[in-house]
């Protein structure tokens, strides 16, 4: 059986714990790295439900994209909502691996995973990570373009092995021109039906929030996943003409007003939710033997009042 450290080896090599921004706490949360791995579960949260699952089908491993352990812990106690799932984690024999920015920043990695699912490839980073090689990928599943397709898979090499290899460079967010030119509003529709596409449930529950005239010409976008406003004066440097991420505050709002840059805000879930797809598929493409599962639980801790 393969264990956790042969697990941690292949995302090492994927996804380097190096392009994990310097506040970020990724890879193995807690949990033996000769523990051999009975199953995968993989969930954007740890939540007590996603425990639930996993303790169900028998998978000893959780993966999550956002870390359990994220801000320093003084003390692990049941009375702590975290500390208690970790508590309980640990007398189920379960651990908790977590992949964030450094997933987000790698050549294949989640930013080019939604570049590609709206628009095609994109041409590079908003913002490079230092002495970072590049790489180069190529869509290799499916090979029709559909927003609707969530089985997007890419075959990641050092060194130029297709025609259709694209070369990026790691790093946060992705920048790319349109294949064609569209109308913003043309952008927002496109975007509102990912989202629908991804849950309807999140995405009832977490309006689109969109700035710029409709019927303005967009011909270059920038993409950061999960919540990208405090990179705003970094993509302007890229002269895009649309940006799309989640958790945009007024006053970057008011910024992009006032810049003329057309915003999408798609959501910090919608735009991370979609990790667990082509994770799950990359985990299986290396250890086929592996059994996984994707998480059945949509939550989001928000809710709309009317």
């Amino acid at each position: 059986m393969v264990k956790i450290s042969q697990l941690l080896g292949a995302i090492e090599k994927f996804a380097p714990k190096r392009y994990a921004e310097d506040w970020d706490n990724v890879g193995l949360q807690f949990g033996h790295l000769d523990t051999e791995i009975s199953g995968i579960l993989f969930a954007l949260d740890l939540r007590d439900e996603v425990i639930d699952e996993a303790i169900e089908r028998g998978y000893n491993v959780i993966v999550t994209h956002h870390p359990v352990i994220f801000k320093a812990m003084k003390n692990i106690v049941s009375s702590n909502p975290t500390s208690a799932r970790i508590l309980r984690c640990i007398e189920n024999s379960i651990a908790v691996l977590s992949f964030h920015t450094n997933l987000d920043s790698c050549v294949g990695g989640l930013c080019d995973y939604l570049f590609v699912r709206l628009f095609g490839y994109p041409e590079k980073p908003v913002v490079p990570i230092k002495d970072a090689p590049a790489r180069f990928f190529t869509r290799t599943k499916p090979r029709h373009d559909s927003i609707m397709d969530e089985h997007v898979q890419f075959t990641i090499a050092d060194e130029l092995s297709h025609g259709s290899d694209v070369m990026m460079q790691p790093g946060c967010g992705r920048v790319g021109k349109l294949r064609e030119p569209m109308l913003f509003g043309e952008m927002c529709n496109l975007v509102k039906e990912f989202r629908n596409n991804v849950s309807e449930t999140a995405a009832k529950a977490n309006p689109m929030r969109v700035i710029g005239d409709q019927q303005r010409v967009i011909e270059k976008v920038a993409i950061i996943t999960g919540s990208g406003g405090s990179m705003l004066s970094k993509v302007n440097r890229h002269g895009v003409d649309a940006f799309i991420t989640g958790d945009i505050t007024y006053h970057v709002a008011q910024q992009c007003e006032d810049e003329g840059i057309c915003l999408i805000d798609a959501g910090h879930f919608i735009t991370e939710t979609v990790y667990m797809r082509f994770f799950s598929s990359f985990i299986g493409f290396k250890f086929p033997e592996i059994r996984k599962g994707i998480s059945a639980l949509i939550h989001t801790p928000f809710d709309v009042y009317e």
